[in-house]
């Protein structure tokens, strides 16, 4: 009796030391679902397949990670979006959030009709992309009817601006605009139909 309670005893370390190992192991593994089950855009080619698969229909979060620089066009997106690199974006919808930041940051938006954001779009800290300016362009407006249902978030944009091109390119705001602690003032443009926010 005695014997088979030191080795009971003696199996809880082992048993515990075992688990710890594997929950180690287990961290240390890379995340095979990044951004709950997005797909990850690293190439054209990629963005070429969703373009062509379901009619352009993504059912789930989609992320552009840094260094990657696509075009999307005539999709749907009905999860979130996440730019850390740079992506161009035509007559697209997207149903969810949409966040851009990261020192390659950058969105461009194009194509009439315009893109259709359902929910919110924030822009923080990015570094932009070249785009025949002294300063790189975190967030582009480069064709009419553009729209953001929910609030237009920009800032701490240090290294990038929000360009309007007035002709052609329109943004309608439906929520609210927040613009501060930016490279360069708001140089206006966009018909906010909320509050701004503007320092």
């Amino acid at each position: 009796m005695r014997i088979r309670t030191i080795l009971a005893a003696a199996a809880v370390p082992a048993a515990l030391a075992a688990s710890l190992l594997g929950a180690t192991a287990a961290s240390a593994a890379p995340n095979p679902n990044p951004g709950n089950g997005a797909v990850v855009i690293t190439s054209q080619t990629q963005a070429d397949n969703l373009m062509n698969t379901n009619q352009g229909v993504i059912n789930k979060n989609v992320d552009v990670p840094a260094g990657a620089a696509v075009q999307l066009r005539y999709v749907d997106i009905k999860g979130n979006l996440s730019v850390e690199g740079k992506l161009s974006l035509a007559s697209s919808q997207i149903e969810g959030n949409a966040t851009v930041s990261g020192p390659g940051a950058g969105l461009s938006l194009f194509n009439d009709p315009g893109n259709h954001f359902y929910r919110n779009l924030t822009v923080n800290a990015a570094g932009g992309y070249y785009d025949s300016s002294y300063i790189n362009t975190g967030l582009g407006v480069y064709s009419d009817g553009q729209q953001v249902d929910g609030n237009l978030t920009f800032t701490n944009n240090t290294g990038s601006r929000l360009s309007y091109n007035a002709d052609p390119g329109s943004m309608t705001v439906n929520g609210n605009f927040t613009y501060s602690g930016n490279a360069l003032p708001y140089a206006g443009g966009l018909t906010v139909l909320g509050s701004s926010s503007i320092s």
